[in-house]
């Protein structure tokens, strides 16, 4: 954490504030906070002033008696906000919903990294998130939302029921998601943006990770969407089983074992190669 200790000119009494490191040392209200002020068109100076205090968390008033000389001090030490999203927590654990019909229902979502995920839940996640973009690109910013309600719904399901292994959440279903994406305009928009967010950051680390690493295919989408249905049909009859057992699959063991078998792929085709010359 960083931290700041600021001195009243007035009566020598110090202050102890504390901020952020890193985009994983966020708390839920920290990352909906930051979400907000992304959503704001402010300028670079009125941006900083406002990260520094609401990081921080310093009183406004209090704010006004530091020091020009402390505060340009203090500006870099949160940084890392203007650079490379590197959140891979999941911060915000529950939401809660409501409705006409079921009232408030409480929603849970996944495990930092993504980890309890299957690879069909990260296929899908995709898809959604690539329309998202696709479609906000274009202007068509509606359309865009329903994509990211999709991705939202995906991502937060209700409590299993019966045993609990490594995924509080229920199995999704695409019609589950369906009915559920209704509701998620009910969030604020500061909400779903920051949920986006954190989905921006784990994404960020897989592709860097794994998928940096996989020979380049085609898209398999009819839209043009990178589909990784492709990678599931090649991968299904190996290790993981059939193609629905290997939708089930943990989508780190998965790309684990996908970037293994290139390697391998990739190391064995040079052999054969090398002996043709």
């Amino acid at each position: 954490m960083n931290k700041l200790i600021a001195i009243d000119q007035k009566t020598g009494k110090p202050y102890k504030f504390s901020a952020p490191e890193n985009f994983n040392e966020f708390t839920e209200q920290q990352l909906v906070a930051w979400a907000a002020l992304c959503l704001k068109k402010l300028n670079v100076d009125d941006l900083v002033r406002a990260v520094m205090i609401i990081f921080y968390r310093i009183p406004f008033d209090l704010f006004k008696k530091i020091p020009d000389s402390q505060k340009v001090q203090l500006a870099p030490t949160l940084r890392f906000l203007f650079g490379k999203n590197t959140l891979t927590r999941w911060i915000i654990k529950e939401l809660s919903i409501w409705s006409l019909f079921k009232g408030t229902q409480k929603l849970y979502g996944p495990d930092d990294r993504l980890a309890n995920c299957t690879i069909a839940e990260y296929r899908a996640l995709e898809l959604y998130y690539q329309a998202f973009e696709r479609l906000k690109v274009k202007g068509e910013r509606e359309k865009a939302n329903d994509f990211l309600d999709l991705l939202i719904a995906t991502l937060y399901r209700p409590k299993r029921k019966g045993v609990i292994d490594n995924d509080i959440r229920e199995p999704m279903s695409e019609h589950a998601v369906m009915q559920r994406a209704k509701r998620m305009r009910s969030l604020s928009r500061k909400m779903r943006h920051a949920i986006l967010l954190n989905y921006e950051g784990i994404r960020l680390f897989i592709r860097e990770n794994y998928l940096d690493n996989l020979p380049k295919g085609k898209a398999t989408a009819g839209d043009g969407l990178f589909d990784f249905n492709g990678i599931i049909l090649s991968v299904a009859g190996s290790k993981f089983g059939t193609k629905a057992e290997t939708e089930k699959a943990l989508l780190y063991d998965f790309l684990n074992h996908v970037v293994i078998t290139s390697e391998a792929l990739e190391l064995e085709q040079k052999r054969i190669q090398s002996k043709l010359r």
